[in-house]
């Protein structure tokens, strides 16, 4: 695959603390469903979104608002700041979101594709895409080896980027990554509906559309089964070799 994109900077976003508060007591850990243990070796969920237009901000404005906002954001999803880890003891898989393992951040990729503006404009409008462009604008999520991280963001400048400058106008292309054994695909879209709530200057807990999460997979029941073994074989099929799990 040839490099079409190139990492300008990586930095790490922590949830906003004066935001988390004692909303998220311990013990900071949630066990997976049976349905989330089928997910844990397979990834994670990719979504991708471009803008363009003469009026778009400077690059480095658009890359502060989005990382202001997610910190933010974080403090409502704050699992997805931590990772999914092993228990040796027990043989688990849980999301852990402790003080620990929530405290490197979130990764946050600064990056410039080889293409023009117009070129960007081309990638987002054409009906048959470009798969390995796509495959390099959204950020790579380590999920082989647990501890693992939840979530993951790149923002992506043409390599004219002229963004705030006049002129023709600019593009970026936002990829956000969140692993699969952690969230559906309604969860990833409830959680950037909370994040453009926060970049537009509102509450990322409240507001239309906004649905207040719950990580709690207590209420996934099995009706015939003890829910939490059938978790424990599930993933012991799928990852046999923990933490190794692909």
């Amino acid at each position: 695959m040839s490099t079409l994109v190139r990492v300008l900077a990586v930095s790490h976003v922590h949830p906003d603390e004066a935001a988390v508060g004692a909303a998220w007591p311990p013990p900071n850990t949630v066990e997976l469903s049976f349905l989330d243990s089928f997910q844990v070796a397979r990834g994670a969920i990719q979504r991708l979104f471009f803008y363009e237009g003469d009026d778009l901000p400077p690059f480095q404005s658009i890359v502060g608002a989005l990382q202001s906002s997610l910190a933010a954001a974080l403090p409502v999803f704050l699992p997805l700041a931590g990772k999914l880890a092993y228990l040796p003891e027990s043989g688990d898989v849980v999301i852990d979101y402790s003080p620990d393992a929530v405290s490197p951040g979130v990764r946050f990729v600064e990056a410039e594709y080889s293409g023009s503006v117009d070129d960007m404009r081309r990638l987002a409008g054409d009906d048959e895409h470009q798969i390995e462009a796509f495959l390099q604008l959204v950020p790579e999520l380590e999920v082989s080896m647990l501890p693992a991280p939840l979530l993951a963001v790149q923002v992506t400048r043409p390599r004219d980027d002229n963004v705030g400058g006049g002129g023709a106008g600019g593009a970026v292309a936002v990829g956000v990554a969140i692993h699969h054994g952690v969230a559906d695909g309604q969860s990833v879209w409830q959680f950037i509906k909370a994040w453009a709530a926060a970049a537009r200057g509102g509450s990322p807990a409240a507001g239309p559309g906004l649905v207040p999460p719950t990580f709690d997979r207590s209420m996934i029941r099995h009706p015939k089964v003890d829910g939490h073994q059938l978790s424990r074989t599930f993933l012991h099929k799928m990852s046999p070799a923990l933490p190794v799990v692909i």
